[in-house]
């Protein structure tokens, strides 16, 4: 056990001499063995120093300090001239390169294989006016050298009246006093120091107070820009900021409504009306005013109620019939989809495509997931193809406005512009205005509708068409012509509204309780199948199309 313990002794007794040997392997620190500073202030505020450097060995290749620029303090910047540096090695006048840092002048000299080294120079803007009627004066004689000091000695000469002496020396923000100062004293007249152990990049700080009446103030003070100042609350730039905003919110309303109307004049144009002038009720339609146009102006989109409306359209023009097939009771009910001899001269293009179709063989609802599903986009872009070329809309409804990219470019210019003003002025506010407004653009921009003047004028004359199908009399239309008539005004209620009062009148024209399963022409149906079956029929065949129409396999 003792030899157990004579081992472990041993090892750490090795550990602690390799621990206290290493350092003696480590490359020694720049240093230098003494610097006397010889300083004078002047009444006039000017300030001379004179630096003398005793070199040893282990004196850096080169040596630098930073000789202060400007001093930021509570939010003011005091700047200093820094003028005539200079230096001598070994008696030798040589040319300190000098380059700037964040905050000061950095002044190099080269000292390799020299003992003595001097560097002068003089300040101005070092003495400051205080609150109490004093100026102060607050140097670093010493500061940001590139080697550590064994020794640091000096004088401040100032000119007699000063009431306040002060040394301090370490690093900057934890300054403490030097190791003796003295000063306004019989035997210490003006600031003596001595300091021992200034590490690199320390400072070794001189400061003296006067009378004004002593000193002059040569401070060169600025007062530093702050966010708070960017944006002050100001009598002028919160009227900018109104001015931005008020004026930014007209132009903006009035684009919007501008671009709401696109130049509507007022005057509605009716490609379908309903009219009842003497009591008779009849719809006139012009060439552009099918179903399937109007429900896509309507809402600015082809949907399956517009798909659905032009299936109900061709059917009851006679170029389709819409069968309904006995199904068992545990069947979901289906239909059928026969093409009929008509002449299709008049038919637009998406009507033909959806026709096609519909009737490429024996289709039925419950295939039109994959017959209509494959095909609906072809038909909705044909149907936009027919709206733009009708000249309802300056680009297709779902194409981003132009005035979309105007508005990103907007709001661009205006975060360059609040940068600058944020930046330069105290005007932030209103570059925040400004960023306000062009979002507020981009907002608008993205529903600025595609449609002209003439798509705003036919959706005019639609309003009075939807008004007419929920307030014209359905007991108005020619005794004996109610199936072929009231046929013709569905497919527009359904895309304008007034259906179940359409439908129900068809209901009501029935003469007789007879089974009714082919007295409409469009659509047929179980023989046992009646006239008062028709609106359960359309609702479910409705259901069941819309569901499917947009169904992909």
């Amino acid at each position: 056990m003792r030899r157990v313990t004579r081992f472990v002794l041993a090892g750490a007794v090795g550990a602690v001499c390799l621990v206290g040997a290493a350092p003696a392997h480590s490359a020694p620190a720049a240093s230098i063995d003494e610097v006397d500073v010889q300083a004078a202030l002047t009444s006039k505020g000017v300030l001379s120093v004179e630096q003398t450097f005793t070199l040893g060995s282990s004196a850096p290749p080169t040596l630098s300090q930073d000789i202060p620029r400007h001093t930021d303090t509570d939010g003011m910047r005091y700047s200093y001239d820094v003028t005539d540096i200079s230096a001598t090695v070994d008696g030798k006048n040589v040319t300190p390169k000098q380059s700037r840092t964040a905050h000061a002048t950095r002044v190099s000299v080269p000292v390799a294989g020299a003992t003595t080294v001097v560097v002068t120079y003089q300040v101005t803007g070092a003495t400051v006016a205080t609150v109490d009627d004093r100026v102060s004066f607050v140097w670093p004689v010493l500061n940001g050298l590139n080697a550590d000091v064994d020794r640091v000695t000096g004088v401040v000469d100032v000119p007699v009246g000063a009431v306040f002496f002060d040394c301090q020396a370490g690093p900057p923000g934890g300054l403490l006093r030097c190791s003796t100062y003295c000063g306004g004293t019989h035997e210490c007249r003006s600031l003596t120091f001595t300091h021992t152990g200034l590490a690199a990049g320390e400072a070794l700080e001189a400061e003296v107070a006067f009378p004004s009446n002593v000193m002059e103030v040569t401070e060169q003070v600025s007062k530093l820009r702050t966010l708070a100042d960017s944006f002050t609350l100001g009598a002028a730039e919160l009227g900018a900021l109104g001015a931005i905003v008020v004026a930014g919110g007209v132009l903006l309303f009035l684009w919007w409504r501008r671009a709401r109307t696109a130049g509507y004049d007022g005057t509605p144009v009716a490609v379908a009306s309903l009219t009842s002038d003497d009591g008779r009720v009849r719809l006139t339609v012009e060439p552009t005013g099918r179903p399937g146009m109007i429900g896509t102006i309507v809402d600015s989109q082809v949907d399956p109620a517009d798909i659905l409306a032009t299936i109900l359209d061709l059917a009851q023009r006679g170029f389709v019939r819409i069968t309904e097939l006995r199904t068992s009771t545990y069947q979901a009910s289906d239909w059928r989809f026969t093409r009929l001899e008509a002449d299709e001269s008049e038919l637009m293009t998406y009507e033909r495509l959806l026709l096609d179709t519909l009737t490429t063989s024996e289709v039925t609802v419950s295939d039109l997931c994959t017959s209509v599903g494959e095909s609906i986009a072809a038909v909705q872009d044909a149907v936009y193809d027919e709206v733009l070329a009708a000249g309802w809309y300056s680009r297709l409804p779902s194409a981003r406005p132009a005035a979309v990219l105007w508005a990103w470019g907007g709001i661009a210019a205006a975060v360059v512009a609040a940068g600058v003003l944020a930046a330069w002025t105290t005007f932030g506010l209103a570059g925040l205005g400004l960023i306000a407004v062009a979002v507020v653009a981009l907002a608008v921009a993205a529903q600025v509708p595609a449609l002209t003047s003439t798509g705003a004028a036919v959706c005019a004359g639609l309003a009075g068409l939807a008004e007419q199908l929920h307030t014209c009399p359905v007991d108005g239309v020619d005794a004996g012509e109610e199936y072929t008539k009231i046929s013709q005004i569905l497919p527009y209620a359904v895309v304008l509204g007034g259906w179940d009062r359409w439908l129900e009148a068809l209901v009501a024209a029935d003469p007789d309780p007879d089974p009714d399963s082919t007295d409409l022409s469009w659509y047929h149906a179980p023989d046992d199948w009646h006239m008062q079956d028709l609106p359960h029929s359309l609702d479910s065949f409705i259901t069941v199309v819309t569901g499917r129409l947009f169904t992909r396999s």
